[in-house]
């Protein structure tokens, strides 16, 4: 874009006031384009806000006694053919399906696991043992964020538990 001055004339004042309000306008596109941008990626995001977990179970009243009585969940509804527990601030939807878990080799093959946090793992394996839950290994395992232990529900689904290593002050 080329801008003509004209020294000493009204003309001058002019041009270098469509100028101004030009480049002002240029500013403001350019403001606009990017603030749609912003916004163009918010609106194409998707909403991955509270994660829930959906397990499908051999059988559901089983597999409800189980997560509510045995591993402490708490039914927050029930209809015909599921049951929707909570766990602190997550959610668990559970629905009958109609095999048990496909047999797999955990920690090796993919699969879904819920991790429900605890202080003592030790204790709480042996409240779980006391209770029937049937571990998948000998002895609990461990990596870079703490000590593990996998279990069976019901319907062969494997979970953790797991003891978070504390954070050392250095």
């Amino acid at each position: 874009m080329m801008f003509y001055k004209y020294r000493g004339s009204q003309q001058a004042g002019q041009i270098n006031y469509v100028s101004k309000k030009i480049a002002t306008c240029v500013r403001l596109i350019t403001c606009f384009d990017s603030f749609a941008g912003v916004l163009n990626v918010r609106r194409n995001k998707i909403n991955l806000e509270n994660p829930s977990t959906l397990l499908v179970v051999y059988n559901l009243q089983i597999s409800k006694d189980f997560y509510v009585n045995v591993l402490g969940l708490e039914v927050i509804e029930e209809f015909a053919g599921g049951v929707k527990l909570n766990i602190g601030n997550h959610e668990v939807y559970m629905f009958q399906g109609g095999m048990e878990s496909i047999e797999y080799e955990h920690g090796y093959n993919a699969n879904s696991t819920l991790v429900f946090t605890v202080e003592d793992l030790d204790k709480q394996i042996e409240e779980l043992k006391s209770k029937g839950v049937v571990f998948v290994h000998k002895s609990p395992n461990q990596n870079k964020w703490g000590r593990y232990a996998a279990f069976k529900d019901p319907s062969g689904i494997v979970h953790e538990l797991m003891e978070f290593f504390t954070r050392q002050v250095v």
